[in-house]
Order: structure tokens, then C-alpha cells, then sequence
């Protein structure tokens, strides 16, 4: 079982742990209901490493994305995300990713299950155009944010 850059941190916090994608990540801190309330009238912060990151830099970043995606990635803006899906050239489902565009960049976040094969479809594809792809899971983490006042809890 891998864990993150952030285990001993929430160890040291009370975390107890669950197993995700071969990931030890926190499951809770404190009482579940406690920890839903504080969610749902404040805000919370939960980590999502389990999940694979890939980035993509390059001129023909926006480009190259948008022909190989389900979704229109030109329209996000640094900032902004949205759903997509990855089809292999006989249409079948190869991931499910959220796309997250930076401002010189575009961060693919996918299941741990399907990180490699979208990785080598990606390279695969890439032939002359002006593109990095690499694999950021390993050294970032990832965190969500959510909760009404998260943006407050955040500044």
C-alpha cells in the first residue's frame, strides 16, 4: 500500500485511514456526523492523491487535447475544469478524466486504474506537435475543498 505525501501529517492530526486505489488516504478525524455537519454549514478539506495526475504543456497543448477528448477543451478558461471522456480508436471508453486548465498548462486528473494506459495513449498520439505529457501523480498531492463558506476558510 502506497501513501502520500500528506500521510504522517494526518497521522500526526488522529487521521484514521482507508484504502483507495492502493492509497492509504484519511477517511476521518473525528465523529462522521460531526465531520458531515461541519462539511454542510462550513467547510472541509479532504485529500483526493489516490487519484493520477497527468500534465500537458505546449503550444498545441489545447489543440492536441481537444481532438482527443469527447469534451470542448477550448473553452476553459485558467481556472476551470470540466469532465471528459478518453475513447481508444474503436470508441471504446478508455477514461473518464476531469480536465483542469492552468494558465500554460492542463492537469488530467483520472482512477489510478486507468492512469497508464492514458498516459501511453497520450504519448502514442503525440507525433510533431509542441507537447509535454508527464505523470505528476507521484510527486504532488491533491486536495478538494468544499463547503459553503470554503472560499472564506481558504483566504
Amino acid at each position: 500500500m502506497k501513501q502520500t505525501a500528506l500521510s504522517s501529517d494526518f497521522s500526526k492530526l488522529g487521521a484514521i485511514f482507508t484504502t483507495r486505489a492502493d492509497f492509504e488516504v484519511p477517511e476521518q478525524f473525528s465523529e462522521p456526523l460531526e465531520e458531515a455537519r461541519a462539511l454542510r454549514d462550513h467547510w472541509g478539506v479532504y485529500e483526493l492523491s489516490h487519484y493520477g495526475r497527468l500534465r500537458l504543456t505546449g503550444e498545441d497543448r489545447v489543440s492536441f487535447l481537444h481532438n482527443m477528448t469527447t469534451n470542448n477543451v477550448k473553452v476553459l478558461a485558467p481556472g476551470q475544469g470540466q469532465p471528459t471522456v478518453f475513447a481508444t480508436v474503436k470508441g471504446r471508453l478508455l477514461a473518464w478524466c476531469t480536465v483542469y486548465c492552468l494558465p500554460n498548462a492542463f492537469m488530467l486528473m483520472t482512477e489510478q486504474e486507468t492512469r497508464s494506459a492514458l498516459l501511453e495513449h497520450l504519448e502514442f498520439y503525440h507525433f510533431t506537435e509542441d507537447l509535454g505529457v508527464d505523470d505528476r501523480t507521484e510527486m504532488t498531492v491533491m486536495l478538494g475543498v468544499s463547503g459553503p463558506n470554503a472560499q472564506k476558510g481558504l483566504a
